[in-house]
């Protein structure tokens, strides 16, 4: 009698396991699987943050005065006058006579300028003309490479109109950050 009531039991067991226990295992592996899946993305978000404030600590020991001049080399938005203002000061500074300073249409960056990343710049065209000796020209050039605005020049006519007078036409662009 023993026997069969240790056999009725465990063949009870075995069919509650199967039947009601079972689908609880099933949900228990996959609840297991999720729970790896969100440690590994709260792994990954300790990493984000370490490198967050990382890179916060950089910036933050970056001067003041220096981010300052990066802003002027590519400045966070448009400034047609303060172009304008600092390419003329630079012509006269260098004894030429300014003919014209036009701004021309501003316009998305294209791929061959900054890359295959051109949605953070747009661009304007600058259109200079200016008269003077072409030591003049060298000197006021060598000044608009050392200037802290970035400018791209794309195109340099000049035509002599007597002896050590050059009419100068410059085609340019200038950026900034969307």
């Amino acid at each position: 009698m023993k026997i069969i009531i240790s056999i009725i039991f465990s063949a009870t067991a075995i069919l509650l396991f199967f039947t009601w226990t079972n689908p609880f295992l099933d949900d228990i592996k996959i609840l297991n699987a999720q729970s790896e899946i969100f440690n590994g993305a709260l792994e990954r978000s300790k990493e984000l943050q370490s490198l967050r404030n990382e890179l916060m600590s950089k910036y933050n020991s970056v001067a003041t005065e220096d981010i300052k001049r990066i802003d002027k080399l590519i400045p966070s938005q448009n400034d047609s006058i303060r172009i304008i203002i600092d390419v003329e000061g630079i012509v006269k500074r260098h004894g030429l006579l300014v003919k014209k300073i036009d701004i021309g249409e501003f316009s998305a960056t294209d791929e061959k300028v900054f890359g295959s990343k051109p949605d953070f710049f747009q661009t304007a065209l600058i259109e200079i003309s200016a008269v003077g000796s072409y030591d003049s020209m060298l000197s006021f050039l060598a000044d608009l490479e050392k200037s802290l605005r970035l400018i791209d020049i794309d195109k340099l006519d000049f035509t002599s109109s007597g002896e050590d007078v050059f009419e100068f036409n410059i085609n340019a662009m200038t950026f900034w950050k969307k």
